[in-house]
C-alpha cells in the first residue's frame, strides 16, 4: 500500500478525488475521520481498507534523556527541572513528509516546548543541531546549526493548544524545511539542511520546577489539524 495521505477537512459533498487506498480526510458533515478502502470512503477504524491506523508501526513515546518523566502511553508528566518531557521512539524519515502534534496540558513553568534535535538520548537544551520552540518567558526558537524565521506575529503558546511539527524533505531543493504550528497556524519555519541527518527525533523538554504534562500524537489517531500531503511518524 502507498504511504497514506491525510487530505485535510471537507464536507461529504466535496470528498477528495484521485486518492489511493489508505488515504484519509476529516469529514466535517459527520464529524468523523474517513479512510479510503480502495473503492469508497468509510469511517476510520470501521474495518475498511487499512483499518484504524493501517499496517504502519507508529512511534511511541519514550523517556530518552528525560529520566524523571512518568510516561503513560503517549503522555508524559514530570516536575524535575530540565528533566520532564519525552521523545519519539523512532527517528524522523527523510523520504516522506511527516507531521506530529503535541497537546500541552500542564504548565510546569520555565521555558518549555517542542522541538527536533539529533539524538534520542540528548536533551533539547544541550543537543545540536536542533530547533526548539520555547514558550514561557522565551516565546521564540532556540537553535543550533539551523536558522528559523517567525511567520506569525504571536509566537507564544499556552496549555490546551495543539503544537504541531511538519517535516518537509522536498523543500529548499531537497535540503528540507521544518515548520512549527500552533492550532494549525504556521508560527516558525526553517531548518534547511535537516535532510542530511538520519538521527533526528521529536522531543519535548520542560525547564520549570512545577509539574509539566502533555500528550503526543504520532498519527495513529486523527490529528486535530492535519496537513495535506503529510503522514504520521511510523516505521
Amino acid at each position: 500500500m502507498n504511504d497514506r495521505i491525510i487530505w485535510g477537512s471537507y464536507p461529504s459533498n466535496q470528498e477528495p478525488t484521485g486518492v489511493n487506498e489508505g488515504d484519509q480526510y476529516y469529514n466535517t458533515t459527520d464529524s468523523k475521520m474517513k479512510i479510503y478502502d480502495g473503492s469508497n470512503w468509510v469511517d476510520f477504524g470501521s474495518g475498511g481498507g487499512s483499518g484504524g491506523g493501517g499496517s504502519q508501526n507508529y512511534a511511541t513515546l519514550v523517556q530518552g534523556a528525560y529520566g524523571s518523566s512518568n510516561i503513560s502511553g503517549l503522555s508524559w508528566s514530570g516536575s524535575t527541572p530540565n528533566d520532564a518531557g519525552g521523545v519519539s521512539s523512532i527517528p524522523i524519515p527523510t523520504n516522506r513528509k511527516t507531521y506530529i502534534e503535541i497537546l500541552w496540558s500542564g504548565d510546569g513553568g520555565g521555558n518549555p516546548g517542542p522541538g527536533v534535535c539529533a539524538g534520542q538520548n540528548a536533551e533539547l537544551g544541550l543537543a545540536g543541531p536542533k530547533g526548539w520552540w520555547r514558550g514561557g518567558g522565551h516565546n521564540g526558537m532556540e537553535t543550533s546549526t539551523w536558522t528559523f524565521s517567525a511567520l506569525s506575529g504571536t509566537t507564544s503558546f499556552s496549555t490546551g493548544q495543539y503544537l504541531g511539527i511538519g517535516m518537509d524533505p522536498d523543500a529548499n531543493s531537497g535540503n528540507g524545511k521544518i515548520t512549527f504550528y500552533r492550532n494549525g497556524t504556521a508560527v516558525f519555519e526553517g531548518g534547511s539542511g535537516w535532510t542530511g541527518r538520519s538521527d533526528l527525533y521529536f522531543h519535548w523538554q520542560n525547564n520549570g520546577t512545577g509539574t509539566s504534562s502533555g500528550t503526543f500524537n504520532f498519527g495513529a489517531t486523527a490529528f486535530q489539524y492535519p496537513l495535506t500531503g503529510y503522514v504520521g511518524l511510523y516505521s
